[in-house]
């Protein structure tokens, strides 16, 4: 699945509804996970200036954090983020592949997906050649 800019920026927007669901008052300290969750964060960051962005290397005690990834898939970078001890935090995606690898979803998502199909968003390298490599590897 190729997702343009458009659907990747209505994505956002959608995230960000969910996240003032959740968060409706007060700052708003998000961290983005390299590589696509540095550009959700980012954008995030565009539309609504609550949201501040942090590094894992500046949390502080007392503060919940909303960390953000472009896709959960297998819940290895979420598994690695809820459990670490220096950080509280809610975890959010713009796609969420979970119930595929039949582990907990996101505590936040714009997009759930039970499908197979590979994501290729708009900002990688060449994304076109990317799914079709991941589509011939049986992804």
């Amino acid at each position: 699945m190729n997702i343009t800019w458009e659907k990747y920026h209505e994505l956002v927007k959608e995230l960000d509804r969910k996240i003032h669901t959740l968060i409706p008052s007060g700052p708003i300290p998000i961290i983005g996970i390299p590589r696509g969750g540095l550009l959700v964060a980012l954008h995030l960051s565009y539309l609504d200036p609550r949201y501040h962005l942090c590094n894992n290397l500046n949390a502080q005690t007392g503060v919940k954090y909303i960390v953000v990834d472009d896709v959960l898939e297998t819940g290895k970078t979420k598994i690695h983020w809820l459990q670490s001890p220096r950080i509280n935090c809610w975890f959010a995606v713009l796609i969420d592949k979970s119930f595929r690898y039949q582990i907990q979803a996101a505590d936040l998502s714009a997009l759930q997906m039970k499908e197979k199909e590979w994501i290729a968003f708009p900002y990688e390298v060449d994304n076109q050649v990317e799914a079709t490599s991941r589509q011939l590897r049986g992804y």
